[in-house]
């Protein structure tokens, strides 16, 4: 999210509540941009908040969505 004295970023505190972190960014990657200060690896990221987010607010946590396994390819050998 970017406003107009910095970029900050959503994350979430224990009560599932909106905090938005001031950010300082690194390189431009192309798809994504490298944070290098700000957040701490504990830190709970929303991805793609809405525009209309702002801190105090309550986020209902979806459960996880188990990643799909590869189709697995039955063989039959013939003898």
């Amino acid at each position: 999210m970017t406003s107009n004295q910095s970029t900050q970023v959503a994350t979430l505190d224990g009560n599932n509540k909106v905090v938005l972190k001031n950010v300082q960014l690194g390189r431009d990657l192309g798809d994504s941009v490298e944070v290098i200060a700000g957040l701490s690896p504990s830190d709970r990221i929303i991805n793609n908040p809405p525009e209309t987010l702002i801190a105090g607010d309550t986020v209902r946590v979806a459960a996880a969505t188990p990643p799909t396994a590869p189709a697995s390819s039955s063989t039959t050998s013939r003898q």
